[in-house]
């Protein structure tokens, strides 16, 4: 496909969040537009994704709110009018994960997305102050909170070694988990620490 070398924006663009894959194309997901922008390495845009073909049908977003991608460059899109995650591969047929609603496994107030090494898809998920965990086919697994319930979690990451950092609010606190899922570290015991400055 031939790159446009000039992009003009709707005046209106709200770019709430992007993601880079490992090709360094760049996805920029535009909220108010309801797509997501790629660019490529020289920021020249290649595709604007408004719809995603699943095994069911096409999905088209309405309302996307997170999006990350993993190392095999799989696209994770939760748009909250659809109610579910979106997995899409670089090839083939888009995956949906969860189902709208306030239950266990189901996608409420979803704040953030993240997928570590292994491609499980980690979700924050602010209507039960969890983190919900999804295996790479999609399947509810588990969920993971802190010593004691999360506050008011904001954001969610996976280190390089496959750890989940969990940002609340209350303190602020970031929780550090291992890739079993057991808390290991926060920054608050940190602080108790000799020759650790935060």
């Amino acid at each position: 496909a031939k790159a446009s070398p000039m992009v003009v924006l709707p005046a209106s663009t709200d770019f709430s969040e992007c993601a880079i894959n490992t090709i360094n194309q760049l996805y920029v997901l535009d909220e108010e537009q309801a797509c997501i922008y790629v660019f490529d390495e020289l920021l020249f845009l290649r595709e604007v994704i408004k719809t995603i073909e699943t095994t069911t049908g096409k999905v088209e977003l309405r309302a996307p709110k997170h999006l990350c991608i993993d190392r095999f460059n799989n696209l994770y899109v939760y748009d909250s009018k659809v109610g579910k995650i979106i997995k899409k591969p670089v090839k083939g047929d888009a995956l949906l994960i969860g189902q709208a609603g306030w239950g266990v496994g189901e996608l409420g107030d979803v704040k953030d997305i993240a997928v570590d090494s292994k491609g499980l898809c980690y979700v924050l998920n602010r209507s039960r102050n969890v983190v919900d965990v999804y295996s790479p086919d999609g399947i509810y697994l588990s969920w993971v909170t802190g010593k004691k319930a999360f506050h008011d979690p904001m954001c969610i990451g996976i280190s390089g070694s496959d750890e989940l950092y969990v940002m609340d609010s209350e303190g602020p606190t970031v929780y550090v988990f291992n890739d079993a899922g057991n808390l290991v570290n926060t920054n608050a015991d940190l602080s108790l620490r000799k020759n650790v400055l935060l």
